[in-house]
Formats: structure tokens, sequence, C-alpha cells
């Protein structure tokens, strides 16, 4: 049930062009589900060009293998373009072996120019990047950053010449912290939070699936909303796994983690300012970056990276990346 997630998207994507639109959330919390679905069986496909690629389900780790996995090479005069549809994780843009050349010196603009084509046809084109932050670290010509020319691409698609909308995902909720303050973005960046499931579809979805009252509270006391982890938790209980016990072994996996994440990863400071943390998000569901001094600021990366932590850019607060890390 993401009703109010799907109409805002729908809502969004109807207008012009006009900014980047980022959707971020905690692991599990469903994003790359709902936008797959959202692209696949509820846009109409003979109005826009849909051009999503899930950069988990790619390897890309310098500039040739971004090329590889943006842009398909054909080897005949004539290209099939590309942006006459939707493409799922094939590559955005075909081109011709004539045009490699090209591609290398700025693959930036030929992008522009076939999302530009399609737009005179009469087509929205809308670029989907999923787990956007894989490409954070990755240079091309000497000390250019690829995702700063990325970046200014976007812009001007959007902000400038309205020709595509842009949409990107990421898991890595401090990188939202990274790159939203970044000079370029500002003015030019929307940000919409995916949550895990509410408590009314966490117990639809487990009524459906004939489980009682006492232990869908205790799932959701205990769990939370996170999608993957009430998946794997139905799984145990229609192999005859109680709901409590399916529970109780994702708490202890995830308080072992973090234990031998603090015992050997972690100096006396930083364990104690971590259980600092915790304390706040347990009483209170979160902890606010504004009570803590600045020694904080260096271990919200590295606890967002590891999947122990969520961080919101707008509100600055921390919570658990999901309800069985509280414990």
């Amino acid at each position: 049930n993401r009703k109010k997630e799907t109409a805002f998207l729908s809502d969004w994507l109807s207008k012009e062009p006009n900014s980047l639109l980022f959707i971020y959330g905690p692991k599990s919390s469903g994003k790359t589900t709902l936008i797959y679905k959202l692209s696949e069986q509820q846009l109409d496909h003979r109005k826009y060009a849909i051009n999503y690629l899930n950069l988990r389900g790619v390897l890309v780790y310098n500039f040739q293998t971004f090329l590889d996995a943006f842009f398909v090479r054909f080897t005949t005069e004539k290209v099939k373009d590309i942006v006459g549809g939707i493409t799922l994780n094939i590559g955005f843009f075909n081109i011709s072996v004539d045009d490699d050349a090209l591609l290398k010196k700025n693959p930036f603009k030929l992008m522009e120019e076939q999302l530009t084509k399609a737009k005179k046809k009469g087509l929205q084109p809308v670029i989907i990047l999923d787990e956007i932050q894989t490409l954070k670290n990755i240079y091309f010509n000497g000390e250019r950053n690829l995702l700063d020319e990325l970046f200014n691409l976007f812009v001007r698609l959007t902000k400038e010449i309205h020709v595509a909308h842009i949409i990107l995902l990421t898991s890595d909720s401090y990188f939202i912290e990274e790159i939203y303050n970044h000079s370029k973005l500002q003015k030019t960046t929307e940000l919409f939070h995916v949550g895990h499931l509410l408590e009314e579809d966490v117990r639809e979805w487990l009524l459906r699936e004939n489980v009682e009252e006492n232990d869908i509270q205790y799932l959701w006391k205990r769990i939370g909303g996170s999608c993957w982890e009430i998946t794997q938790i139905i799984s145990k209980y229609q192999n005859g796994e109680s709901i409590k016990s399916a529970c109780d072994y994702f708490i202890n996996d995830e308080a072992g983690k973090l234990t031998d994440f603090m015992r050997t990863r972690m100096s006396d400071e930083e364990k104690e300012i971590t259980r600092q943390v915790h304390r706040h998000i347990v009483q209170n569901g979160f902890a606010h970056t504004g009570d803590f001094d600045k020694s904080l600021n260096p271990l919200i990366p590295k606890m967002v990276a590891h999947d122990f932590w969520f961080f919101r850019t707008d509100s600055q607060h921390i919570t658990a990346n999901s309800e069985s890390i509280r414990g």
C-alpha cells in the first residue's frame, strides 16, 4: 500500500521538469520496488520514455565500466532510438560504434542529444538511477569527478532546458547530506523520503498470511516495517518457525553485528558516543545531532555506511536503520 508515494510521484512526473528528485529512505523500505512498479506498470509508456538503471546490479568501478553500463553500442549505421519506450537495466542509450570516440570524450553531450530528440518526438524522458552513491568515487579525464559532471548535466536537463525528469535513489542517507549542500545543487533538488511500512500496512500483510494478532503486535514492536525482514520472517513462519523465534533471530543477529563492529572498528570515544546515541533512539525513537558535540559528525557516515543508522537530512535526526537494531 504505497498510494501516497505513488500519487506524489505521478503528480511530480506530470509537471514540466524543473528539479532533480532524490528518493531516499532506510534500507529495505521498498524504494526500488516502488519506483520499479511505477515505471513498469503505472506510467503510460506512450507518453514517457523511461530509462531505469539499478546500479546495484551492474559493476561500475571506473569510467569505462560507466560507459559500458549506460551505452549500448551497435555496429549498424541505423541506430535504434533507445528513448522510444521503457528500458530497464539494459543501458540507457544506443550509439553507433562510429560515435565511440565522441562517447569517451563527451558522453554527456550524447545523453543530452538523445533526450532532446525524444522530447521533440512528444515523449517525456525520465532517467531513474538507483543507488546513485555507487558512482561517487569514480573519476575520468584526470581528476574530474564523474558524479559532479553527471549532476551538472542533470541540472541542465531539468532546471535549465526542462528536457528530462531525473529521479535518483539512495539508501546511503548521509550521501544526501554530502551532496544536498553542494553549491551546484542549491535550489535545484527536491527530497522525498520513503520510510518503512506503517503499522496498519504491516498488520494487513500479516493477516493475509494468517498470523495471529498477538504475534503481529510482537513483530511490529520488535521489527517494525522493514519489508525485507518481514518477508524473511514470513518465510520462516511458513516453514513452521514461530513469529517470536523468527523476530528474535534478527534482533540477536543485528546485536551481534553491532557488538562486533564496535569491538573491532571503534575507538573508546566512538563506542561511548554510539551508546549515547542508542540511548536517545531507544527513549525517543531518534537522536538529534544538536544534542551532541562535533565528535559525533565523523561517526555518522561510518554507521550509515554499515547499515546501523539512518540519517534524515531535513530534520538532522538519527534513527536505527531498522527496529531490529534497537532490540
